[in-house]
Formats: structure tokens, sequence, C-alpha cells
């Protein structure tokens, strides 16, 4: 049986973890996180045999996550006094 091939729109719409990154505004290793924690984190379509594990997302996926996430910007440990209140400018 033959498996069909991707069209050129579909191969454009696959995209590796570091422009998961670019589209996010995070780091590589933040995609990873957000992967492994977030439930709503679109699971990736595949991984390419490059024994290096590359995931490959589906970019209306990402879009879509992008979209609807609730970004706070900065790390939360930062965003609290010492003693546990908020910061000042901060809603955390």
């Amino acid at each position: 049986m033959e498996v069909p091939r991707p069209t050129p729109e579909q191969l454009a719409n696959l995209i590796p973890a570091l422009r998961v990154a670019k589209i996010l505004g995070v780091s590589k290793q933040r995609v990873g996180e957000l992967a492994d924690s977030h439930p709503s984190f679109p699971d990736p379509i595949c991984a390419l045999p490059d024994n290096r594990g590359t995931a490959l997302y589906w970019l209306p996926d990402v879009e879509d996550f992008a979209a609807t996430r609730n970004r706070r910007p900065g790390n939360p440990t930062f965003r609290r006094r010492p003693d546990g209140e908020p910061a000042p400018g901060t809603t955390a």
C-alpha cells in the first residue's frame, strides 16, 4: 500500500520546536517545559529520526495555543516579596 505524500502546504505547516519558541516568545527549553506541563499545549505531529528527538508541531495548533495562552512574563519567584506578598506593580 502506497502512503500518500503530503502537499507542500501541509509540509509548510510542520514546524520544529525552535520555530514554536519564536512564535511563543520563549526559549526552546521553555517549549519542552510547556509540552511537559501545560495540558493544552499541542502534541507534536511526529519526531524526526535524527537521534535528537526533534519534534515537529502543526503550525495552526501552535498559533491557536499562542492566541489562548495567558502569558505572564518574568520569573514567578521575582513577582513576590520575601514575605510572600506580591511585589509592587505586580498582581501575582
